[in-house]
């Protein structure tokens, strides 16, 4: 680290020289424009020669013989990381195949739209800015997102109700599309400080926020699965019979109660709430494993569709708890920074 002392020039104007080392790498020339940051904790940010803000592109060089899942996670990758405009150049004629993916990708995500395209290449370009959509909204929308899927996949389950279990299946693009965009927020704002700022969040804030919405994320999921075996179970012809039914549903609304009480204490900073949310994981876990021995008096075909059930009913209390151990974490660090204050 390097010190300078501060000039005063003209009698009212602050001055600092600049490291020449780093002038020279940067290529600052006399006129040269630079960016300023100041941080929360009263430090200045110095960007050389470019807005802090400024859009990024990047092109993804792909073969017609590229496998098209791949060239989509890339895809996904770049979106992931901030990129603005994406830009996808085949050495050759893009395949079917290949083309769907770009599609498919465009239609998931927030905020794409395809502004050129050609035998050999694609233009994506994100009309949303990283810092237009505030994070905890986004985290709110698709927590209660995954909140309605999980009262409805459990009534769908208790009803045998196929036509509430497929809206359930729907929904869980809504919540993908959300993580998705608040995720590629919190990468930028993790590396950049000038995203971070224009969120409202700082580093580790953003590292909170993005293990709590992949949880969020995943408990839909798991949410969707529940619903695919209601969807299954109908066209196999099974019924669940009444007392491993009420079980079931026991286990489930033990698993709702633990989800919602680890976002809420995320949301809060609530340690006391975060601790219950943990403690009711525990149960939801004593809950399931009663409910799996008696799985073994099953037909297999029922066996097989219930354990699923049961399994990511009680992983939907795991991802809750996941959250709520993070939400310690903040809280801690929150009342440490008013101590600081």
């Amino acid at each position: 680290m390097e010190s300078r002392k501060v000039q005063l020039v003209g009698g009212a104007t602050f001055s600092v020289s600049l490291p020449k080392a780093w002038a020279q790498r940067v290529g600052l020339k006399p006129s040269s424009l630079l960016y300023m940051l100041e941080q929360d904790d009263g430090s200045l940010i110095v960007y050389p020669g470019r807005p802090p803000m400024e859009r990024r592109e990047l092109t993804i060089t792909t073969t017609p013989g590229e496998k098209a899942s791949l060239l989509s996670r890339k895809i996904v990758a770049a979106y992931l990381d901030g990129y603005d405009v994406i830009r996808i150049q085949s050495k050759g004629r893009l395949t079917y195949e290949q083309l769907k993916e770009i599609d498919d990708f465009v239609k998931r995500m927030s905020g794409l739209e395809v502004v050129e395209e050609s035998a050999e290449g694609v233009t994506i370009n994100a009309l949303v800015k990283i810092s237009d959509f505030p994070v905890e909204r986004g985290f709110q929308r698709a927590h209660l997102i995954t909140l309605l899927m999980f009262k409805e996949a459990l009534s769908a389950l208790e009803k045998g109700d196929v036509e509430l279990a497929k809206s359930v299946v729907l929904r869980d693009g809504d919540v993908d599309r959300i993580y998705f965009l608040v995720a590629r927020q919190l990468r930028a704002a993790i590396s950049s400080p000038s995203v971070a700022k224009a969120l409202g969040v700082d580093a580790a804030e953003a590292v909170d926020y993005l293990i709590a919405i992949k949880r969020v994320e995943d408990a839909a999921d798991s949410v969707e699965n529940v619903a695919n075996m209601v969807e299954s179970l109908h066209r196999s012809g099974v019924a669940i019979p009444p007392r491993l039914l009420s079980d079931l549903l026991a286990v489930g609304e033990a698993s709702l109660s633990a989800y919602d009480k680890g976002v809420r204490s995320f949301l809060l900073k609530d340690p006391v709430l975060a601790d219950e949310a943990l403690d009711a994981r525990i149960n939801v876990e004593r809950l399931r494993c009663q409910v799996e021995g008696s799985l073994a008096e099953q037909s297999q075909l029922l066996a097989l569709h219930a354990g699923v059930i049961l399994i990511n009913l009680r992983n939907v209390a795991y991802h809750g708890g996941d959250i709520a151990e993070v939400a310690i974490n903040r809280a801690i660090r929150s009342r440490q920074a008013e101590l600081n204050r």
